[in-house]
């Protein structure tokens, strides 16, 4: 009990530690002169939450097949198929089991598994709502991260505007 309580709290510290490097980065990217180096960390994780959202649409295109091809092995002429089933009745638990079937009793197995997974196939717009979803809540960082930024760059150039004033008061 005593070692996950400590083993969290490591790891909570070893979080907090990285999300205040991060900040600190940020606001030394942001000070700086040119304002390209500021852009650099909300870019990656713009970058990076997009390829978790191609990620997620390619496994919505291709997960909801949920059936695995079935494949032919010759073991001594006789043919051995393997038919995996995601599911057990009760759609509770993964079960793979191997079968020896006919060509015909395979194709008969194959279209009853595609015609019931194809039942509960998720409408166009429950899945954009999904995909949006996901992509606002990656990109809560980016905007945190633009925003460190902006309140940077507003402070540095108000202290440049402020330096220009009095040079040219000095003049």
């Amino acid at each position: 009990m005593m070692n996950s309580f400590i083993g969290g709290l490591i790891l909570f510290a070893v979080f907090v530690a990285i999300l205040a490097g991060v900040i600190i980065l940020q606001v030394y990217l942001s000070k700086r002169e040119s304002r390209w180096p500021g852009l650099i960390l909300p870019a990656i994780n713009l970058g990076l939450s997009l390829i978790g959202l191609l990620g997620m649409a390619v496994f919505m295109v291709v997960g909801t097949v949920g059936v695995q091809e079935i494949t032919a092995i010759n073991v001594r002429s006789e043919p051995l198929y393997i038919i995996e089933h995601p599911f057990n009745e009760n759609d509770e638990t993964i079960q793979m089991h191997q079968e020896r079937l006919t060509i015909e009793a395979m194709q008969a197995e194959r279209e009853a598994l595609v015609a019931s997974v194809n039942h509960d196939e998720p409408s166009r717009g429950s899945v954009m709502l999904r995909m949006l979803f996901v992509f606002l809540m990656a990109n809560i960082p980016t905007v945190i991260l633009l925003a460190i930024y902006a309140y940077c760059r507003k402070t540095r150039n108000k202290k440049q505007r402020g330096l220009d004033l009095m040079s040219v008061q000095d003049l």
